[in-house]
């Protein structure tokens, strides 16, 4: 029986969070843990962000997010100078979090995401299941509080490890422990 357990990343954008994240993945499956979710990704034209990609761990994405002047006539709600695309969300995401799996992967549970209600009533269920270990990654603290985040944040289960520039190539092995320790059957 897996044992209820968050690991929940936290720091600045682009601390290197996702990078992370994905290197978890990739020695996860590699020992034979069975993972599913997603996490968000930066989308780059000629050097300048022009939104978020949600992929996958089995590789199917999606448009998160784009810069105004790109979002058309999917234009949802906004965060910043970013619309949000609900929709592509909401079918990439919560498809991945729909599949029985040693480890579920929330990369990322903020503003942006919680945006969809489905998404949001997911989370509250994983986070209510006792047999799953999740990896979560959620925004630093500072500003107005996200209840949900904060909850995660929270949680009695919840181990918090800070990721910044200094210290993200040394807390691989950590996570990993956590989570290999709440997998052990």
């Amino acid at each position: 029986m897996v044992r209820h357990e968050f690991v929940v990343l936290t720091g600045r954008p682009g601390v290197g969070k996702t990078t992370l994240v994905k290197r978890v993945v990739e020695s996860l499956t590699k020992h034979g843990a069975s993972v599913s979710g997603f996490y968000t990704e930066e989308l780059r034209e000629n050097g300048r962000r022009i939104g978020f990609d949600v992929i996958t761990t089995t590789g199917k994405r999606g448009p998160l997010a784009r810069i105004r002047e790109l979002c058309g006539d999917e234009a949802g709600p906004s965060v910043g100078q970013y619309c949000v695309n609900l929709v592509s969300f909401e079918a990439v995401a919560l498809e991945s979090l729909q599949a029985p799996c040693d480890v579920v992967i929330l990369d990322e549970v903020g503003k942006m995401e919680l945006f969809s209600q489905r998404f949001q009533q997911r989370v509250q269920e994983l986070i209510l299941s006792p047999d799953r270990c999740i990896l979560v990654t959620v925004p630093v603290a500072g500003g107005r509080p996200l209840p949900l985040v904060e909850r995660i944040r929270g949680h009695q289960s919840a181990t918090v490890i800070e990721i910044n520039h200094d210290n993200r190539n040394h807390r691989l092995a950590e996570i990993l422990s956590l989570i290999h320790d709440a997998i052990r059957k």
